[in-house]
Formats: structure tokens, sequence, C-alpha cells
């Protein structure tokens, strides 16, 4: 799972590190520092977690020079992490679906094919004294 901690409106430019609840360090993706047209920054970082580690995390964003440091908390449920591994199951039951799907669209359409290629034979008779008389149900042979 990652997560992504931002904030802007910084000056001078800010350091961003991510920590677990007990205060140690976690390493991350390295953090995105941009200055906007107004001067200030805007900050970035991402961090993975896997299953087992801890479920509480906090980012903290701070400036040295004035000594100012902002945090916030996150708590990631463990029940979170036990969705995501049965994500393999998911993609298996679906591209299933599809396949029996996209078979049976081709049975149906193979099917469809075959009748309009069949020969049907059509029986002509002549009848030399067809008369047919005014009214629509009377016909003579």
């Amino acid at each position: 799972m990652v997560l992504e901690c931002k904030s802007n409106g910084w000056y001078p430019e800010p350091q961003m590190l991510w920590v677990y609840s007990e205060g140690k360090p976690i390493s991350v993706e390295p953090t995105k520092n941009v200055r906007g047209s107004d001067g200030l920054y805007a900050v970035s970082s991402k961090v993975t977690v896997e299953k087992g580690q801890s479920y509480s995390f906090t980012c903290k964003v701070q400036q040295k020079n004035i000594s100012q440091i902002k945090e916030t908390h996150i708590h990631v449920s463990g029940d979170l992490f036990m969705v995501q591994s049965n994500t393999a199951v998911h993609i298996t039951i679906n591209l299933a679906v599809c396949l029996i799907s996209v078979g049976t669209a081709v049975i149906l359409i193979w099917k469809c094919g075959q009748k309009k290629t069949s020969k049907f034979k059509l029986h002509c008779t002549f009848y030399p004294n067809l008369k047919l008389s005014s009214g629509l149900f009377n016909v003579w042979f």
C-alpha cells in the first residue's frame, strides 16, 4: 500500500519525513519539492507499507531554520491489507468470467453463421390450371 503526504505554502523550502508511531524513521521514495510562481514551496512524499508493519505512521514537514514543524498521524486498519491480498483471486475470477463470455459469444456467432450458409431447397410446383377468384381465400387447382 502506498501512502502519500502533501503540503504546500511553505517558505523557505521544507523537509518532509515519515516515521513509525514509535518515532523510528521510514525509508521513503525521493521527496518532491516544487517552487510555485508565488515563490512558495509544495512538498510531497510517498511511502510503501507492507502488511505486518506498524499500522500507525506520521508524516512531518519541518523547517529547521525557523523551528516550525507540522505533522499528521495516519492509522491504517489491518483489514485494509487483507482486502488487497485477495486481489489475485478477484483478477482470476474476472478473467474466467470474461473468457466464458467471449467463448459463448464466439459459439453463438459461429452457429448463426452456419444457419446463414446452409443450403435451403426450394420446391416449386407449376399448376397450369391455377385460378384465383376475387375472394381472398378462394384458390382452385
